[in-house]
């Protein structure tokens, strides 16, 4: 059951940056003309949903998000409450603006479920948190512009390091586990008037058992000016 649990959780979380990444290299609104950014975005796997909102802020280069959200499970009655946060760096590639590249890093962190009574008779109940850690990059493409829509398919690889930690409350004995993993993150963005996106995407573990794929839909809208 905490192996189940644990596959739920990282699987979830780790797509929770990626669902806002807000560049065009991650298919969302550029920061290049309206620096600052709300998002939200939920997804859905066999384990469990999350549901995540936050405020992202960059340049035309420089870029990073805080998240909060949450996440419930199927296996448990119960769910987690989550931070994340992200950070990148948008590089053009070739001069027609249209290729852009992102190495990205990001950290996500949940609290919860608790008071998991794992037998069922009150003599395991545990209290679960989990950190994970991801490097990657991001590719994305303007491939159609009409008007003041653009359409921009994106995808991501990411290493992935998740760390699962879990406190009996009867013994008070605590336990961690760890897995280290790829992720595959495919997207579709569109972009309306260099303001709002609307992103469908899929996130596909690799290299652990048992992960399911995650299917994620996200809203993001951009304002302010940049300095002059």
């Amino acid at each position: 059951m905490i192996r189940r649990l644990f596959l739920g959780i990282f699987a979830t979380l780790a797509l929770s940056p990626s669902l806002a990444s807000g560049q065009v290299c991650s298919g969302f609104a550029s920061f290049g003309q309206r620096p600052f950014q709300v998002f939200g975005a939920a997804g859905f796997n066999d384990n469990a949903k999350t549901f995540t909102g936050g405020f992202a802020f960059g340049g035309s280069g420089a870029f990073g998000q805080l998240g909060i959200g949450t996440t419930s499970f199927d296996e448990v009655d119960g769910s987690s409450f989550n931070f994340n946060g992200g950070a990148g760096y948008q590089v053009p590639l070739g001069q027609k603006g249209i290729v852009y590249l992102c190495p990205t890093a990001s950290v996500a962190f949940a609290s919860g479920p608790n008071d998991i009574d794992v037998f069922g008779d009150g003599s395991l109940v545990l209290d679960l948190n989990e950190t994970d850690l991801a490097f990657g990059l991001a590719l994305g493409v303007i491939a159609s512009r009409s008007g003041q829509t653009q359409i921009i398919p994106a995808g991501s690889l990411s290493f992935v390091h998740a760390t699962l930690k879990a406190k009996d409350q009867v013994s008070g004995a605590s336990d961690s586990q760890s897995e280290s993993f790829g992720m595959l993150a495919l997207g579709l963005g569109f972009v309306f008037n260099q303001m709002f996106t609307l992103h469908p995407g899929v996130a596909i573990p690799f290299g652990v058992d048992g992960a399911s794929t995650t299917f994620g839909l996200s809203f993001s809208a951009n304002f302010g000016q940049r300095s002059q």
